[in-house]
């Protein structure tokens, strides 16, 4: 069992450095705030801190955009860059929505954090406690 977790270990980490990593150059968010300043946004949609962008020159290929913390207004910053510090006012131009954060990955992350150390643990004693038993189950006497 302890091969197998390492042989998926070592064939993850595989994984990562021989997956194309070639992507085209980050978009940014300084750059987000220049194209609504010249008119090619078309939409963004919130995700906590991550946007996605869409551009009216090219809406098949959205961009991604990290910002620093969810208390960032986007949606006001990306209207006073477009010259319309009104939000009213930019939603006819520039399309706004934010997605609700899925409570999923609360529970996969509180599932990771508390029950693999205690799986692998557990595991452990049970290795140990039969490798034990192969001496005439005497350890622990």
């Amino acid at each position: 069992m302890v091969l197998v977790v390492l042989a998926v270990f070592g064939l993850a980490l595989l994984w990562t450095y021989f997956v194309d990593s070639s992507q085209a150059a980050p978009y940014t968010y300084s750059q987000l705030l220049e194209d609504a300043r010249q008119g090619k946004v078309k939409e963004v949609v919130q995700d906590a801190t991550r946007l996605t962008i869409t551009l009216k020159a090219d809406p098949s290929t959205p961009r991604t955009v990290v910002v620093a913390s969810q208390f960032v207004n986007v949606r006001l910053e990306v209207c006073e860059a477009a010259g319309q510090p009104d939000p009213a006012d930019c939603a006819q131009s520039i399309q706004y929505s934010a997605v609700e954060e899925s409570a999923a990955g609360q529970w996969v992350g509180l599932l990771i954090t508390a029950f693999l150390p205690v799986l692998l643990i557990g595991g452990f004693i049970f290795f140990m406690m039969r490798q034990a038993q192969g001496t005439n189950n005497q350890a622990m006497s």
